[in-house]
C-alpha cells in the first residue's frame, strides 16, 4: 500500500502481506513518460528502513530500472540498517542494453522477512538522478532532465494532508506569538460525542482539532512539491468545521473569523496580513456548524519563490479556549491551477 506520510514528509510503503512468491507484485514503481538511456547514471535513494526488519535480517530490497521487452536492471540491497539508508546505484551494466530504453522506475521488496508478521512502513524520503550528460534532479529540485524529474516528483510530492494516517493524538507545529499559542492534535471524528457530536467529512475518520491559546496562532503542516512546480502553481483547499451552536456550544468566536494562509520554507510568526509569510484570507461568517470547503488563493509572487519541501499554515484567529470549543480541519490540499 502506498501512502503520504504528511509529518516526514515521505512516501509510505507499507506491506499488506508476504505471502505471494511473485516478488514484482510487491514493487512500487513510476512510468517516466518516454524511454530514456540509464547507462552510467547514479540514482541517490534515502529510505528509512524499521528496526524490526534489520533485527530480522532477511529482508532484501532492490531499485529496479524497466524497459521495453526484456530490458531489466536492479540494485539488491542487502546491508541495511534500522532508520534513514541512503543507497547509491552507479548504473553500469555489463550489458548496456540493459539500462537503456527505459520506461520505469521502481523500489521492489524482493525478499521478505523470516518473520511474515513484520508490516512495518518504509519511508521513501528522497530520490536524486544524476545523469552521465549531467542532468540531474532530486524531489526538491527544479528537474534538468524530464526522466530524473518524473522519478523524483512521483516518489517524494506531498500535496495533501489528510490525518488519515496518524494516531490519533499525534500533535502537529504551529505558529503564532509563541509556538505553544495553538494545539492541533488528531482526533477521530467518533471522539468528539459532545452534543450532536461531530459530523462525518466525507470517508474520513481523523481530523485536526485545533485547541486555541491565544490570538494570531494556526497550525503548520508539511507539503513537498513535485520538482518541475513552485507553490504559484497551486491554490489551497481545506475542510473546516467551525462549531457554533452546535457540539454543545454558543460559541461566538467560531462564527465569524477569517480563515488565513501562510506558507514558506519554514514558518514562523503571528497570523496577520503583515506576516511576509501572509497570502491570504477569505471569511467563513455563514459557513460555520457544518463541513465547507474553502478555497485559499496563493500569493503568485510569494509563491513562484517556493519550491521542494515547505510548509503551510491555515487557520483562524480567535481568542483563548479549551477543546471543548476547539475548531477542527481536514484535507489540507493543493490543487494544482489550470
Amino acid at each position: 500500500m502506498l501512502e503520504h506520510d504528511s509529518l516526514t514528509p515521505a512516501l509510505k510503503i507499507t506491506p499488506l502481506a508476504w505471502s505471494d512468491t511473485d516478488n514484482w507484485k510487491r514493487q512500487a514503481r513510476t512510468e517516466l513518460g518516454d524511454t530514456y538511456d540509464f547507462n552510467g547514471a547514479t540514482v541517490t535513494a534515502v529510505i528509512n528502513v524499521p528496526a524490526s526488519y534489520t533485527t530480522d535480517g532477511s529482508l532484501i530490497l532492490q531499485l529496479v530500472l524497466q524497459g521495453t521487452g526484456a530490458v531489466y536492471s536492479w540494485n539488491p540491497v542487502t546491508d541495511l540498517v534500522a532508520g534513514d539508508n541512503t543507497i547509491v546505484w552507479e548504473i553500469n551494466p555489463e550489458t548496456p542494453a540493459n539500462a537503456q530504453g527505459i520506461t520505469h522506475f521502481g523500489i521492489q521488496l524482493t525478499t521478505p522477512p523470516s518473520s511474515l508478521t513484520i508490516l512495518d512502513p518504509f519511508l521513501v524520503k528522497s530520490i536524486e538522478v544524476n545523469f552521465a550528460d549531467g542532468g540531474s534532479a532530486s524531489s526538491s529540485s527544479v528537474a534538468s532532465s524530464e526522466a530524473s524529474s518524473s522519478v523524483a516528483s512521483s516518489v517524494s510530492a506531498v500535496l495533501t494532508v489528510d490525518f488519515e494516517n496518524d494516531d490519533a493524538g499525534t500533535v502537529y507545529g504551529a505558529t503564532g506569538w509563541a509556538a505553544t499559542d495553538a494545539t492541533p492534535t488528531v482526533v477521530t471524528i467518533a471522539s468528539i460525542t459532545a452534543g450532536s457530536g461531530l459530523p462525518a467529512n466525507g470517508s474520513s475518520t481523523k481530523v485536526l482539532r485545533v485547541t486555541v491559546g491565544n490570538w494570531n496562532s494556526s497550525p503548520v503542516v508539511n507539503v513537498s512539491l513535485p520538482g518541475d512546480k513552485t507553490l504559484a502553481n497551486y491554490e489551497v483547499k481545506v475542510d473546516a468545521y467551525f462549531p457554533h451552536n452546535t457540539l454543545g456550544l454558543s460559541e461566538a468566536n467560531n462564527g465569524y473569523k477569517d480563515l488565513t494562509l501562510m506558507a514558506g520554507a519554514t514558518v514562523t510568526g503571528a497570523v496577520q496580513t503583515d506576516n511576509a509569510l501572509y497570502h491570504s484570507h477569505v471569511a467563513t461568517q455563514g459557513n460555520v456548524d457544518a463541513w465547507t470547503t474553502f478555497t485559499l488563493p496563493v500569493d503568485a509572487t510569494k509563491g513562484a519563490s517556493l519550491s521542494g519541501d515547505i510548509q503551510l499554515s491555515v487557520g483562524i484567529s480567535r481568542s483563548a479556549g479549551t477543546d471543548a470549543d476547539a475548531y477542527y480541519l481536514d484535507n489540507i490540499r493543493l490543487v494544482e491551477l489550470p
